[in-house]
């Protein structure tokens, strides 16, 4: 960002403080997105937040582009976060993140569970006072409407005989309202949400690896686990990625009830969907409407796995609280937001470009061959559309990313609008040098297409891909990069080898003010 250019104001808002780690954690969490806001060109400052609100009125006067909303428990009472959102949408200033609605259905863990068993979307069974819980089945004793893990320990954990007293004891060590929710003994998932109301993207699944938890502790994140670094679950508690490449059935079933979730409880901007896997059978834990967003946190480290870095990130998030002022769009006219479009930055060792070239035809054949994905009459269709780029340019509809290693093809992506849409786009091919894969140019290409594309006035992007085994893994990665399958036409291609249509709803990009 050249020096001296203001994009405008950013306050960044929060309410922690640092008697205790997660309220720590928050209040380093705001400092960190004042630093990157103030890295893409705002001017931002951070702002704490009490039970005297009038901060807020003092902070929208200032006229900002939106307000970065951070608040979680205010005074260190969780049932108070959504008061934040409905001052600011009483004020008519757009923030970040989830509206007031969304907060106010999630706060408490008892009615988001009871709204999902009414909806028929799976939760794990509980018991408000436990005195219903099955004697010879464990259960998990948690707070109603604390977040963070707080009161939550390797204690937590007992039999469905124990559970009235434990509820009684907890309820009283932690000041609040706690509940029995049978334990799912199994794996744990979280699946970060990204977007408008109705355009949003699920980031790739993060799994939590208990792999080398203490054999005599449940598998469970307590507050230890999550916030004291002297704790052994600290240290051993993990993040891996690669469900929908490894599992991709499971990997459906957590991003369709993901989806589920995030139109049932009015979700905007960001939000995490926690899981719990027992025999195949996924179970919806918690509905998390304002999710860690600091850089080590799960919710960055999903997307990092999506190629995007922590600054891309939050202008995301800005872009998205401009675009939607928090306020519901069904309805309501789409409006086109005008970016300036500029080619992809040098990544690397990586050079880019979108001009093709004489000898791209040879080489783009030559690529496309080496992957061993294509047939060669697939090979010299490859081909024949760089030939007919160069012979029409832009009249023949086909516009190329390019990606140079050593001053050679690397990788490519072709694209174009779909003739009789508004703003659909198809991506015609994607290819990597073999030599190269597995190192995350395959992500990039698709993410600079995807920001040409937007540039260019895409909101949908659809690709074609075969059914059969061989193209699994392509399949795999599609999921992966947030696309999800819209339609499957049986013996395509030939009998036992079908067409597989995805499809992405492009996030805003960011404004340029």
């Amino acid at each position: 960002m050249p020096s001296g250019f203001d994009r405008g104001f950013i306050p960044v808002i929060h309410a922690g403080r640092d008697d205790r780690p997660d309220e720590l954690d928050t209040v380093c969490a705001a400092e960190t997105v004042a630093e990157a806001l103030g890295r893409l060109g705002f001017n931002s400052e951070v702002c704490r937040v009490g039970l005297d609100l009038s901060v807020l009125r003092q902070v929208a006067a200032r006229q900002p582009v939106c307000i970065f909303n951070l608040v979680d428990a205010i005074e260190g009472d969780d049932s108070l976060i959504g008061l934040a959102p409905a001052v600011l949408e009483h004020l008519g200033v757009p923030f970040t993140g989830c509206g007031a609605e969304a907060f106010s259905g999630t706060v408490s863990k008892l009615r988001t569970k009871q709204k999902l068993e009414l909806l028929g979307i799976p939760t794990a069974p509980w018991s408000e006072d436990g005195r219903a819980c099955n004697p010879a089945k464990r259960y998990i004793v948690k707070s109603d409407r604390q977040h963070g893990s707080l009161g939550m320990d390797g204690g937590s954990v007992v039999s469905g005989a124990e559970a009235a007293n434990e509820i009684t004891s907890r309820s009283v060590r932690f000041s609040g309202r706690f509940f029995a929710e049978e334990f799912i003994d199994g794996r744990e998932f979280n699946v970060a949400l990204i977007g408008e109301r109705d355009r949003f993207r699920v980031l790739p699944i993060q799994e939590i690896d208990f792999t080398g938890f203490p054999e005599d502790r449940a598998r469970i994140v307590d507050y230890g686990a999550k916030w004291d670094e002297g704790d052994i679950g600290f240290r051993t508690t993990n993040r891996k990625f690669g469900l929908e490449l490894n599992e991709p059935a499971l990997g459906e079933k957590l991003v369709s009830l993901s989806e589920q979730v995030w139109e049932a409880f009015s979700l905007t901007g960001y939000a995490r969907v926690d899981f719990r896997i027992a025999d195949g059978h996924p179970y919806i834990l918690e509905v998390n409407a304002n999710p860690a967003i600091a850089p080590d946190a799960g919710f960055a480290a999903a997307a990092a796995q999506a190629g995007i870095n922590y600054d891309d990130l939050i202008e995301r998030i800005v872009a998205i609280a401009k675009s939607t002022d928090n306020q519901p769009l069904a309805g309501a006219a789409r409006t086109t937001v005008q970016v300036v479009r500029s080619a992809p930055a040098t990544t690397g060792d990586v050079e880019w470009r979108c001009d093709v070239r004489a000898s791209d035809v040879d080489a783009v054949s030559d690529l496309v061959r080496a992957t061993g994905f294509f047939h060669e009459d697939e090979t010299a269709i490859a081909a024949e559309l760089v030939q007919e780029r160069l012979n029409k340019g832009a009249a023949s509809g086909y516009e190329f990313l390019i990606a140079e290693v050593g001053g050679r093809i690397a990788g490519y992506a072709c694209f174009g609008k779909i003739d009789g849409t508004a703003d659909a786009f198809d991506l015609y091919w994607i290819a990597v040098d073999p030599a190269l894969q597995g190192r995350g140019l395959g992500r990039k290409i698709l993410r600079y297409a995807e920001t040409v594309m937007r540039d260019m006035g895409a909101s949908k992007v659809y690709i074609d891909t075969s059914s059969s085994d061989t193209y699994r893994s392509t399949r795999a990665f599609y999921n992966a990069m947030g696309y999800t399958e819209a339609a499957r036409l049986a013996d395509f291609y030939k009998e036992g080898d079908g067409k597989v249509i995805f499809v992405s709803t492009l996030l805003p990009a960011p404004l340029c003010v």
